[in-house]
């Protein structure tokens, strides 16, 4: 760039009348902002390769679903963190060079930081997407974001195909995407802004009622809620699934004149067998809870039959017990409190355990209980109250072991004979099935 200045300035001595400088200036100002461009463009193009190497090895047969999550997190996280800071480190070569971008300095530091906030916001619209998550208020609002956004389509384009594709969404995807967020939010964002702080200042370009290009701020809100919506959309995976699990399981039991109970439900334990899942998933991606990992519950085997029968409900009563589970996935009944859902391995586990729960009491109001059909219901419940427990802790297993309590409620109310077990009866069974 200094030796083409040189020769331009001698040709212009030379032939003044072809205004050298002037098309010089703009041929500099021209490959400057693509390379810019591109420099970003690249970047985020290699998160969401990462993204999409990821999902492609979640989808493949027979592939573990958890153990590629943390190498995946790693590498992602580091490339975020060490990309965007090199990348402006390297930038800033050209706010260095004073004497030869003197006449658009400040346009200079607005490129780099109208790209660096379309970078954060064409991320979040990447994962969004993705996780298939409809939401337009993660689409770019500012007028900077717009210019940019011919530059940043074809990056984004590659990465939502895949989300496209017939294979249902992974929930490991889903809570890693989450936590890149959160990474984000808590890391990336803070790190740009203090090296902003040092270079890449805007200098009088735009007017004084004109907000910077870069806001700080306003990116780390749009993450953090991304962030929950993506965790909120994690716990609506795993909750659909042990709805769906629940109400099979009731719809084929037949409450009425169900045998006394010899052993929980085989239902019991698929149950369990997910929540394993969901935890080995929150393992690999979480920590700071205060319970050790590896330490997954391993659910008992246990085995019991039990009679095949219809439903008892009218129609009437069916159509209001869907719009009851329905209820859990539009957000008109929250599985967490209003504060919004936490970021620990224990909150989210009770968020899904709540889901499951709150679906069964819902089926459980559609039957009619005898008297063995709620005892086998309280032997369930019994069997299962300490293995939930032990994955949530502190004030998250309080509402855990509610739902526990309202779901053999729900049966003693809808029972023609409401009689319970003793609980020394209770052991008794289990014992026999541990052994």
């Amino acid at each position: 760039m200094s030796t083409f200045t040189t020769d331009v300035g001698l040709l212009h001595n030379q032939l003044p009348e072809l205004s050298l400088r002037d098309w010089a200036a703009a041929c500099t100002e021209q490959v400057v902002r693509g390379h810019i461009a591109a420099a970003f463009g690249a970047l985020q193009e290699r998160i969401n390769s990462g993204v999409k190497l990821l999902y492609t090895q979640l989808n493949t047969p027979g592939a573990n679903q958890v153990q590629p999550l943390s190498a995946a997190f790693n590498y992602l996280s580091e490339a975020l963190q060490r990309g965007v800071l090199a990348l402006l480190k390297g930038l800033k070569v050209y706010d260095q060079q004073g004497k030869l971008l003197a006449a658009w300095q400040d346009q200079l530091s607005d490129m780099v930081q109208t790209q660096l906030q379309t970078l954060f916001q064409s991320l979040v619209g990447s994962f969004m997407s993705t996780a298939r998550i409809k939401d337009t208020s993660f689409r770019g609002n500012t007028d900077g974001s717009r210019r940019q956004t011919a530059t940043d389509a074809p990056v984004s384009k590659s990465s939502s195909s895949s989300s496209t594709a017939d294979e249902p969404i992974k929930t490991g995807l889903v809570l890693l995407l989450a936590e890149l967020c959160v990474y984000m939010e808590s890391t990336t964002v803070p790190s740009v802004m203090e090296l902003l702080a040092s270079a890449f200042q805007t200098k009088g370009f735009r007017g004084s009622d004109e907000p910077p290009p870069f806001v700080g701020g306003e990116v780390a809100r749009r993450l953090g809620t991304a962030g929950n919506l993506l965790l909120s959309s994690y716990v609506d995976l795993h909750g659909r699934s042990l709805s769906t699990l629940v109400e099979r399981s009731v719809h084929s039991t037949n409450w009425l004149n169900a045998q006394p109970p010899r052993a929980p439900r085989p239902v019991c334990d698929l149950l369990l067998e997910r929540l394993v899942k969901a935890e080995a998933e929150l393992a690999r991606l979480m920590d700071g809870t205060g319970r050790t990992p590896g330490g997954a519950l391993r659910p008992d085997t246990a085995g019991s039959h039990h009679s095949r029968g219809g439903s008892m409900g009218d129609v009437l009563e069916s159509a209001a017990v869907e719009r009851g589970v329905a209820k859990l996935f539009r957000g008109k009944v929250q599985p967490y409190g209003g504060g919004g859902l936490k970021f620990t391995q224990s909150a989210i586990m009770s968020a899904i355990i709540i889901v499951g729960l709150k679906s069964l009491v819902e089926y459980i109001r559609l039957q009619t209980l005898g008297k063995a059909g709620l005892q086998q219901l309280q032997l369930d419940m019994y069997y299962l109250r300490p293995k939930l427990l032990r994955l949530v802790g502190g004030s998250d297993s309080e509402a855990v072991a509610q739902l526990l309590d309202e779901v053999v409620a729900a049966g003693a109310a809808r029972s023609n004979d409401p009689s319970m077990l003793e609980v020394a009866t209770l052991e008794k069974a289990l014992l026999a099935v541990n052994r």
